[in-house]
Parts: structure tokens; sequence; C-alpha cells
């Protein structure tokens, strides 16, 4: 009874694994497409495009920063300070 039992268990294992690496293989076997052909000066072109767009954005946020920050600490309204200063006399 037992025995029945291990090998029902394996003999399933065993279908499931083969199932499984043919699945592997058909799905290695699919065909890819490819639809242009990016030459090595293109993808050059589209790195140096990309770097100067965030250089762009980069630039124009720390901007819209400092203006942000500048207007904001305009509005602040600070105290009046006064220092003590008590004059000493000159010796000499």
């Amino acid at each position: 009874m037992v025995t029945r039992t291990l090998t029902a268990a394996t003999a399933s294992l065993a279908a499931g694994l083969v199932a499984a690496l043919l699945s592997q293989t058909v799905a290695a076997m699919e065909e890819v497409v490819v639809y242009r052909n990016e030459s090595p000066v293109q993808a050059v072109d589209h790195e140096s495009r990309f770097h100067a767009a965030m250089k762009s954005y980069a630039q124009s946020l720390n901007r819209d920063l400092k203006d942000t920050i500048a207007k904001e600490l305009g509005q602040l309204t600070y105290p009046k300070l006064e220092l003590a200063i008590s004059e000493v006399p000159k010796r000499g």
C-alpha cells in the first residue's frame, strides 16, 4: 500500500518535471522579432540627449527652488535686533 502511494507520488512528480522541462525548451525556441537595428552612434546620441535633458531639468528645478526660498524668506518678519553697546573711554 505504501509502495503504491510512493510510486504514484513519484510518477506525478516526474510527469510534472518533464512537463516543466518541455515548456522551458519550447519557450527558448520562440521566435524573437527585431523591428529595427539601432547603431551605436544612435545609442550615444540618445544618451547625450538624455543627459542634456536631465541637466536642463536639474538646473530649472534648482532655479525654481532658489526663487521659492528667496520669496518665502522675504515674506518672513524678523524682530528688530538691538545690540547693547557700552562705550568705553579710551585710556591712554
